[in-house]
């Protein structure tokens, strides 16, 4: 899964806005980085189908947004993130970063929100 921005569309709406779009791109990313740690499950282990919980904190420490090449990128730094995300033959998912973004995107002003989506392609 990846967030794809249309840059073209958001460098229309940057003229108007007193910052670059770079800048909009890697507060977009912080937000949803924030929007990742801060919304751990409590119990440990989560249900099927909720963000996983916190037991030794390696997950939710992990999780990083950084500039990669023209971009911004947001990962966790474990192993394990992927098969909680996604889960496995023996484990639900409880995903943490796509409901995170998902939640983020949903609060985007609408002119912007024109400019970002979400692509399902996990490459």
């Amino acid at each position: 899964m990846r967030v794809v921005i249309d840059k073209t569309r958001l460098e229309q709406l940057i003229r108007n806005m007193p910052t670059t779009s770079d800048q909009v791109v890697q507060k977009m990313v912080q937000d949803a980085q924030a929007e990742v740690v801060n919304n751990f499950n409590v119990q440990s282990p989560a249900p099927a189908g909720e963000a996983p919980g916190v037991d030794t904190s390696a997950l939710k420490n992990s999780i990083v947004a950084e500039p990669r090449g023209e971009g911004w990128v947001l990962h966790d730094g474990v192993e394990y993130g992927v098969h909680l995300e996604y889960g496995t033959m023996s484990m639900g998912a409880r995903p943490f970063m796509l409901p995170a973004i998902e939640r983020m995107m949903n609060n985007l002003p609408s002119d912007l929100a024109e400019a970002v989506y979400i692509d399902g392609d996990v490459s």
